[in-house]
């Protein structure tokens, strides 16, 4: 999968998600074409924000586990932001960023 991806992103242009047709032209997937597929692939009201979010938050709980057990509020707190400047780092995002993806989606 990470030679495909690096595949298309060495195709010039701005789009991570890019092919060569048959006849040799580029073509790009947009967020849009990407979303319908997840849905008609899953049946589901999915979108590709919801593995970005899954993923964090499975980031997030694996953080947390490996902090030593936290006794009392402070240290709780001391652990939530330790874990969420770890799990921030991987996609270059802010700590309050991180939260926001983080955090469940409401409909």
């Amino acid at each position: 999968m990470a030679k495909a991806i690096k595949d298309c992103r060495d195709i010039p242009g701005e789009e991570l998600f890019q092919y060569y047709d048959e006849n040799g032209s580029r073509k790009s997937i947009d967020s849009s074409m990407l979303n319908n597929y997840i849905k008609e692939a899953t049946g589901k009201d999915f979108t590709a924000k919801d593995f970005r979010t899954w993923a964090g938050s499975l980031q997030m709980l694996r953080s947390l586990k490996a902090l030593e057990r936290a006794e009392d509020e402070s240290k709780r707190k001391s652990n939530i932001v330790a874990a969420l400047n770890e799990v921030s780092i991987k996609p270059g995002n802010t700590r309050t960023v991180c939260k926001i993806l983080c955090a469940p989606r409401h409909n």
